[in-house]
């Protein structure tokens, strides 16, 4: 049985719904294109015990997909398949918060799968005892082939524990407000991971919340950002791994020599920092938002330096002196917080000195 570990805050709990939602959790599906993995996907949901629904958004594929979809669905009554043309990932994923009937939301990449035997019974039960927001569980990263681990000091350990140390006990759930699980996650590598939340769906609408459908990359950091710090709530992690995540190198947000990807991030920084001056958030809570945030701008970096030559180039303009001044900021910020300073900045730094 899941050992479950509370403490005491003074969020309040996530509102209770008006009426019964028909389903515990509907899982949302964006699929452009992804025939090869779409079986696996939508099966490795169907196994999870639950009480659930699917939605399944294909966003104007061109391969077998829409193909797969309908022959899903029509085994399937808990399967619904939404179509579209093509307007991105974004798009997507709001057209299936809109149409989800379930308690609490998922959102699955249809590349992507969950791992067998989660304990989605026992996450729903907690999170409507307790109010909880969302929760948080590990994920796999197939190109690292690493787990992150939790942030929390007993989920951390439990994970650990099972997963390093090979113990034979129990997973471990556990109970932070909003502001300490921040704070957490600002001391460590933040990693978006949207697809390893679980999140109470009455929470999103009533703050608002849904996908930018203007931002092209790090949409997902942006979404993710805000349902953290929004409003005061409670956030739930797990040490159980639950999710595998796929590297696909030809995907649209790994391809190389992309110089929109990195334009791209440059708006999602600044969308990060238009919201920030706008939220109603507490001074630490700002900077701890701050960090999370700026991790576009490690994005930033990431894809720049995988550009040729002329790509580079054409990105000059966006190289101004105020960006270096925020990438010197984030530097100060990590280094007070962590300890360490931003892993992939002074090759950066180098190219500011070479613009300027």
């Amino acid at each position: 049985m899941t050992q479950f570990t509370a403490y005491e805050d003074t969020s309040q709990p996530a509102s209770q719904p008006a009426s019964q939602p028909e389903y515990d959790i509907t899982f949302i599906v964006p699929v452009y294109n992804t025939a090869e993995y779409l079986s696996q996907c939508l099966n490795s949901i169907i196994a999870q015990n639950v009480r659930k629904e699917i939605i399944a958004v294909d966003d104007g594929s061109t391969d077998t997909s829409g193909q797969i979809l309908a022959e899903f669905a029509a085994s399937y009554p808990f399967i619904r398949i939404l179509t579209q043309q093509n307007q991105g990932v974004s798009a997507a994923r709001n057209a299936g918060l809109r149409a989800a009937k379930g308690r609490y939301v998922q959102f699955v990449d249809s590349d992507d799968y969950l791992l067998a035997g989660c304990a989605y019974q026992t996450y729903i039960q907690h999170m409507q005892e307790h109010g909880v927001a969302m929760l948080k569980a590990p994920a796999v990263w197939e190109q690292s082939e690493i787990v992150p681990a939790p942030v929390l000091e007993d989920t951390s350990k439990a994970f650990v524990e099972i997963y390093k140390e090979k113990q034979g006990r129990s997973q471990q759930l556990e109970i932070a407000g909003s502001e300490k699980f921040v704070e957490a996650l600002a001391k460590e590598r933040f990693l978006v991971e949207l697809w390893a939340y679980i999140f109470d769906i009455e929470y999103l609408r009533r703050q608002q919340l849904h996908f930018d459908e203007t931002l092209t990359h790090g949409e997902d950091l942006y979404f993710v950002v805000q349902a953290l710090t929004a409003a005061p709530c409670k956030i739930m992690e797990s040490s159980e791994i639950v999710y595998y995540y796929r590297y696909r190198q030809n995907s649209a947000m790994n391809k190389a020599n992309d110089a929109g990807a990195v334009a791209g991030f440059i708006k999602t920084k600044n969308a990060m920092l238009r919201y920030i001056l706008h939220a109603d958030l507490t001074p630490q809570m700002r900077i701890n938002t701050l960090i999370l945030g700026f991790c576009c701008l490690n994005n930033i970096t990431g894809k720049y330096f995988t550009l040729d030559p002329n790509a580079k180039q054409s990105l000059n303009d966006h190289f101004t002196l105020d960006l270096y001044g925020l990438f010197e900021f984030f530097n100060a910020l990590c280094a007070q917080k962590r300890g360490t300073a931003a892993p992939s900045w002074a090759p950066l730094r180098q190219v500011f000195r070479q613009t300027f």
